[in-house]
């Protein structure tokens, strides 16, 4: 399993706090686990950029997922999710 973890703005807790989640998403969702998932923690105006990126919608979200289930550079990725760390703050909330 491999996940790779960044921020726009800021810094992230430990990865391994979020290691039992991941495997759990592996699992249900029947990923490899040699395939990569890259989890990118945005804030609300970053999501909303990638929202209207990707489906033309011009409005925040807690999470987006894009399926990629190819090679990048030689390693297996499955694809990427996109989280708002303040929106799904207010929707846990």
């Amino acid at each position: 399993m491999s996940v790779v973890f960044t921020a726009a703005s800021g810094a992230l807790p430990a990865r391994h706090r979020y290691q039992p989640v991941m495997r759990r998403f592996y699992r249900e969702f029947g990923i490899a686990p040699a395939r990569r998932v890259t989890v990118v923690v945005e804030n609300d105006a970053g999501i909303r950029a990638w929202n209207r990126a990707y489906f033309k919608r011009n409005a925040r979200t807690d999470v987006i997922s894009v399926t990629i289930d190819e090679a990048i550079d030689g390693e297996p990725v499955w694809g990427e999710l996109y989280v708002s760390s303040q929106t799904a703050r207010r929707e846990a909330a």
